[in-house]
C-alpha cells in the first residue's frame, strides 16, 4: 500500500508540476499576444492617420480641379470640345470618389465606417453608373449596357456604398475585358 501511495503521490506531483509549467507558458503567451495586439492597434492607427493626411493632401488640389473643370464645362456650351471637358470633369469626380473610398477603407479598419440606408429607386443609380463609365468602355471599344428585367421595387440602400461597389465591379470589367468586349450589367 505504501508503494502504491508513493507512486500515486509522485504521479500527482508530476501532474501538478506539468500543470504549473503549462499555466506559466499560457501566461507568458497571453502577455506576448497582448503586446502584439497593442502594437498592431498602434500600427493600424498610424496607417489610418497617414491615410487621412494623404486624402487631405489629395483633396486640396482636387477641389480646385473640380471647380475649374465644372466652370470650363459650363463655358463650353455648344463648343466641340465640350465632350473632352466633360471627360476631364468626370475623371476628376471619379478621382474625388476614389479618395473618399480610401478614407472609407481607413474608417473601416478602425471601426468608424458608417452605412446609411435610405429607401430608394436603384434604377437611376444603375443607369447613372453606366452612363458615367461609358467613356472608359468606349476607349477600349467595349459595349456597356444595362439590362433590367422585371420591376425593381424601392429598397433600403446606402447609395454611396452601392455606387462604390458598382464602380469597382464595372471598372474591373472594363479593365480586364479584352478590347471590343461586351459588358452587361444585368439585374
Amino acid at each position: 500500500v505504501l508503494i502504491a501511495y508513493s507512486i500515486y503521490y509522485l504521479r500527482l506531483r508530476t501532474i501538478a508540476r506539468q500543470r504549473q509549467l503549462l499555466e506559466e507558458q499560457v501566461t507568458e503567451r497571453t502577455i506576448a499576444l497582448k503586446l502584439a495586439n497593442e502594437e498592431l492597434d498602434k500600427e493600424i492607427h498610424r496607417r489610418a492617420e497617414f491615410n487621412r493626411a494623404l486624402v487631405h493632401e489629395l483633396k486640396t488640389p482636387l477641389t480646385a480641379i473640380l471647380a475649374s473643370t465644372e466652370l470650363f464645362v459650363d463655358e463650353l456650351a455648344g463648343d466641340p470640345r465640350l465632350g473632352l471637358a466633360n471627360n476631364i470633369y468626370q475623371a476628376a469626380k471619379n478621382l474625388d470618389r476614389r479618395t473618399d473610398e480610401l478614407l472609407d477603407v481607413t474608417r473601416g479598419e478602425i471601426g468608424l465606417l458608417t452605412v446609411s440606408p435610405v429607401t430608394s429607386d436603384v434604377r437611376s443609380l444603375f443607369q447613372t453608373t453606366i452612363d458615367t463609365l461609358k467613356p472608359a468602355a468606349t476607349r477600349k471599344r467595349h459595349s456597356l449596357t444595362l439590362d433590367i428585367t422585371g420591376i425593381l421595387p424601392p429598397i433600403a440602400i446606402d447609395e454611396d456604398r452601392l455606387r462604390q461597389v458598382l464602380y469597382n465591379y464595372l471598372g474591373n470589367a472594363i479593365k480586364y475585358t479584352p478590347d471590343g468586349g461586351h459588358i452587361t450589367l444585368k439585374i
